[in-house]
């Protein structure tokens, strides 16, 4: 049995597609959603995934899918790094793909305690606080200077 990341009912694998980069071997999405198109945007899934990632994990969330999948929708540019947000689910992880992060890792995911920042910066900011990770930069450019 698997979890619909779309339609979040649990299904017998075989109404999955099958899917060679996944843990299980099998799309996230299941076969249905996939045909009757779901997606209502090009956020919606990757908005699904995080929300039922972090939901995995433990994290206790006070905001829905259709929360996250419209501050991706207004989240043009990351707000860390300026780059611009590009969204192209299915193809993989783009350094530049709209993610979820908590601002106060301490707390519990909520609409104030949320923002989207890109892939890459989630990725190097991992569970910092803002401050830290601005500290940890100057660290790097102290250490680094002009490369």
């Amino acid at each position: 049995m698997k979890v619909c990341k779309i339609c979040g009912k649990s299904k017998p694998l075989t109404d999955f597609s099958p899917r060679k980069k996944s843990i299980d071997g099998y799309r996230n999405e299941c076969k249905v959603c996939i045909k009757n198109n779901k997606c209502k945007t090009p956020y919606h899934t990757r908005a699904a995934s995080s929300y039922y990632s972090h939901k995995q994990r433990g994290h206790i969330l006070e905001l829905s899918i259709s929360d996250i999948e419209h501050m991706m929708e207004q989240t043009k540019v990351c707000p860390i790094c300026g780059n611009k947000m590009i969204t192209n689910y299915g193809n993989g992880h783009n350094h530049s793909n709209p993610t979820l992060d908590r601002i106060n890792n301490e707390l519990i995911l909520t609409k104030n305690n949320t923002w989207i920042i890109c892939h890459r910066c989630n990725l190097m900011k991992a569970d910092l606080t803002m401050n830290e990770y601005v500290e940890h930069c100057k660290i790097v450019v102290k250490n680094f200077g002009e490369v």
